[in-house]
């Protein structure tokens, strides 16, 4: 790693991660692009789907719910930040041998702190919720029946019920019974596919390659906050691939970055080229992305966007800034309501209208109408 930092200009910077992002809309698979973003959250179902949209713009309206339920070539578990995430099946065993120790970890002093429960009674249940499951997927509620420890308390609101059972890298949501989700085993949902986790450090080092292709130039803080591990096993990743980077200075970011040498001409090639608009759904995955927030959102209208309770609001980015946030109402006509931070011009204002009409057609609406408040 070279010592000496590299000076890039914060918009150049920006344009970089915008084009890794594929936010440009450059020709990617559906596929291809949850794998350049490594893990899509998805507490929020309805943000998955949209996040795809906005960067490839052709993907088939159903094509996650088909992905995941038909042809396994995505699955949705707790990964990331201890959260809900959708990944491409194919990258699992990578994210679950980098972050599923620690993860497992907090889940047993987490559970036990909040219902007294052993460590050797918290495993005992998760092996019960492994052996329900191996036979075939059961909803919620059924998989309550089928194991009585998790009736009460079973914290399924937060996933305290099964997580624990995702993070060793069994447990897995195939779909849904109602409103309850349907829960598989991998051995039974994803009985051809090899599980070889890597180690857990050469799969940590592997995780931060694949962070900083997508969202560098980041800091190892980033790489903490994004993933949901501590800072201690960021520091241990970026040590772990020191060779491999090249430290950058962007202007106006005060922690100390890199990006993968492999990719430095392509940064400094990057120029200051961003889309006019963007929209981004709720707990967009650019949003979560680092820690310091002000690379794309002004400080003063961090809480617009970050709200309470861990709230990610949709946003609209405009020259590569969040100007806006957004929600929209589905039917015959689409109803989107935009929130700007500062007022928009006219020739803004059409730029964000024409991206609706697109959003629109898309979700099958023969209308569309933009409302400001």
């Amino acid at each position: 790693m070279s010592s000496k930092p590299v000076q890039i200009p914060a918009p150049q910077a920006l344009a970089f991660t915008l084009r890794q992002q594929n936010l440009h809309r450059a020709k990617l698979t559906p596929l291809n692009a949850v794998r350049r973003m490594v893990a899509v959250q998805s507490q929020y179902d309805g943000s998955v789907p949209l996040a795809l949209w906005a960067r490839c713009p052709g993907v088939a309206v159903d094509w996650v719910e088909q992905a995941i339920e038909k042809k396994r070539t995505l699955i949705k578990s707790w990964s990331l930040r201890m959260t809900l995430h959708v990944q491409a099946a194919e990258d699992w065993p990578l994210i679950v041998g980098a972050g599923g120790g620690p993860w497992l970890e907090w889940f047993y002093q987490g559970l036990s702190k909040w219902t007294g429960m052993q460590r050797g009674e918290i495993t005992k249940r998760l092996n019960g919720i492994a052996r329900a499951l191996k036979g075939q997927p059961r909803s919620r509620r059924a998989l309550h029946e089928r194991v009585p420890t998790l009736v009460s308390p079973d914290g399924s609101m937060w996933g305290y019920d099964v997580k624990g059972l995702a993070f060793r890298g069994e447990l897995l949501i195939v779909g849904r019974e109602g409103a309850q989700p349907v829960f598989a085993h991998r051995e039974q949902w994803l009985a051809d596919q090899a599980w070889e986790p890597p180690a857990p450090e050469q799969a940590l080092y592997e995780l931060a390659r694949r962070y900083l292709s997508a969202y560098g130039p980041a800091s190892v803080q980033d790489f903490a906050h994004w993933s949901g591990l501590q800072v201690k096993n960021g520091k241990k990743a970026f040590a772990g691939i020191e060779q491999e980077l090249v430290p950058v200075e962007v202007e106006g970011q005060p922690q100390p970055a890199f990006v993968l040498e492999q990719e430095l001409n392509k940064l400094r090639r990057a120029g200051q080229d961003v889309p006019a608009v963007v929209l981004l759904p709720k707990f967009d995955v650019l949003l979560l992305a680092r820690k310091d927030k002000s690379w794309l959102v002004d400080d003063q209208y961090y809480k617009r966007i970050h709200g309470k309770a861990g709230q990610v609001e949709a946003a609209v980015l405009l020259s590569g800034r969040a100007a806006a946030t957004w929600r929209i109402k589905r039917g015959k006509t689409l109803i989107a309501t935009v929130a700007p931070f500062t007022p928009l011009g006219k020739s803004a204002q059409k730029q964000v209208e024409r991206e609706f009409s697109k959003l629109a057609h898309w979700l099958g609406s023969t209308d569309m109408r933009v409302e400001y408040s």
